[in-house]
């Protein structure tokens, strides 16, 4: 079953076309036709359960090209869930124990203890390696007070807080980890609440990691050759978290997601899309992202032609119940180039240079959940793939990864249920009560892609 959302801005390098006297001009039927017989549908292909467990909470999803693997951080099963792509067959769950267990999920407060969290993987002089950021493993306060964050900026002070496996941390396993494996290294980012989203620069050898719920916010700068923490930054005017982060090769710069900046605390105000230099370690541009536009940019993935999706996650003006969308940043001016009106609600999102196209897990969209399928040449939404009913429920499909060997799409769809009258999905089939993770490939050309409404002089 598929939706289509029609009603798509289109915006050229931030200059807004708009219609001259309120004249409306449609593309020629022959246009859309030939436009309609080249592109691909998205279909669900098969479905992978993980166990009898029901996978409810999850985080962000990866895929290995090389190891021809895709990997899922899942709170439900506090484990690293690893699944062969060729097979579309589990391959292991990392799942540590005792004092290395992840933190899985902890509800109060929702999410910012949980873990595992964000995840990648890397080629290390010793190997492919895992990286993932961890929830703590000691309350955030004792008496009040954290024994975390203490010293988070200033680590060499006295008296030291708790280290390694106690405060928010950065785990790290051999790829070819399987279930009770051991972190071959634990860092801990003196958080008092958990470390979420990360990104590599293989080029300088960093990870840039984000606490995103302590107060003030703060990234990490973590070498992948000496597994330590080389430098922090506040960001103290995060006022909304920290979200996806990416290294882009072409800028050699991190890009970071700021969801608000000094609003309060809802998506209401503006974001913005931080520049930072790895070599400086320190944010060289900052741009603006407006709320009207793309309200609480938190999913970012680096397209073609100096482009940047981004996945706004909540409702625009007025007060977060307006409307929802994404928007396609340019990366060297920060332009908005490209606005999709209606769909937004995402969280991660990415791209495939395979096929040409941004894949969003709109997890929050209302009232249906749904996968975006966007073609990075037009920047116009071929496909609205529908996940589930959300039902009231804070069970979200807010997770994707795309594979450029294989052209498949991972969409974890979490179990049946929570909430009343809680999420419920078709797409698992008989495991709607585990959950699951569909798996969409292209079945042919989308011969009803949509006609979309352009504003011209």
């Amino acid at each position: 079953m598929t939706k289509s959302y029609i009603d798509v801005k289109r915006r050229l390098w931030g200059v807004t076309l708009f219609a001259a006297a309120g004249v409306l001009a449609m593309p020629s039927l022959a246009s859309a036709q030939e436009a309609a017989s080249k592109d691909e549908v998205f279909s669900l292909s098969t479905t992978i359960k993980i166990d009898t467990t029901a996978l409810v909470s999850f985080d962000i999803s990866w895929v290995d090209t090389t190891l021809g693997q895709y990997f899922l951080a899942d709170r439900s099963h506090k484990s690293i869930d690893v699944i062969d792509t060729a097979s579309n067959t589990v391959s292991t769950l990392i799942i540590p124990t005792g004092s290395n267990a992840f933190a899985g999920v902890v509800p109060t407060p929702p999410n910012v203890l949980s873990g595992p969290n964000g995840v990648l993987t890397l080629q290390n002089t010793g190997g492919r390696e895992i990286w993932t950021g961890d929830g703590p493993t000691v309350p955030p306060l004792v008496n009040g007070q954290s024994i975390c964050a203490t010293n988070a900026f200033n680590p060499t002070a006295s008296p030291q807080v708790p280290l390694n496996g106690k405060c928010s941390t950065v785990k790290v396993f051999p790829a070819n980890a399987t279930d009770g494996a051991a972190p071959s290294h634990i860092i801990s980012t003196n958080g008092a609440f958990r470390a979420d989203e990360l990104c590599h620069d293989p080029r300088d050898h960093l990870i840039l990691m984000a606490n995103d719920a302590d107060t003030p916010t703060f990234i990490s700068f973590i070498s992948t050759d000496t597994y330590a923490v080389i430098s922090q930054l506040a960001i103290p005017e995060a006022s909304n978290g920290i979200e996806q982060c990416q290294w882009d090769a072409d800028t050699a710069m991190f890009y970071l997601n700021i969801p608000e900046v000094s609003g309060p605390g809802d998506d209401s105000a503006d974001g913005s899309v931080y520049v930072i230099s790895p070599k400086t370690m320190t944010i060289v541009k900052k741009f603006d992202v407006p709320v009207a536009e793309c309200a609480g940019p938190q999913g970012m993935a680096i397209g073609p032609n100096n482009q940047i999706l981004l996945g706004c996650n909540a409702g625009g003006p007025p007060a977060t119940t307006g409307p929802q969308n994404m928007a396609i940043l340019n990366k060297r001016s920060g332009a908005i180039i490209a606005v999709l009106d209606g769909l937004g609600g995402a969280d991660q999102v990415g791209f495939n240079p395979s096929d040409g196209h941004y894949f969003g897990a709109l997890g929050s969209h209302l009232p249906d959940e749904l996968l975006a399928v966007i073609d990075a040449k037009s920047h116009l939404a071929d496909q609205s793939v529908f996940v589930g009913n959300a039902g009231g429920t804070t069970r979200r499909a807010h997770s994707v990864a795309a594979d450029p060997n294989t052209n498949q799409v991972y969409l974890p769809v979490p179990a049946t249920g929570g909430g009343s009258p809680g999420f419920t999905s078709t797409l698992c089939g008989a495991d709607a009560a585990t959950g699951c993770i569909a798996v969409f490939t292209t079945t042919g050309n989308n011969n009803n892609k949509q006609l979309v409404r352009r504003h011209q002089n």
